[in-house]
């Protein structure tokens, strides 16, 4: 499991989970940790 992997789901375990974001924040996030970003650590957001 990489180090992007932990982290988000260490984030999911302590109730941060991207999933409830704000359209307006998942739209900001986008910049940051987008699809291509997502996708070359392995992460799905499904």
């Amino acid at each position: 499991m990489s180090k992007t992997v932990k982290h988000y789901d260490m984030l999911i375990e302590e109730n941060n989970d991207p999933v409830y974001d704000s359209e307006e924040m998942k739209e900001y996030m986008k910049k940051w940790d987008g699809q291509s970003f997502s996708k070359h650590n392995g992460i799905r957001f499904d």
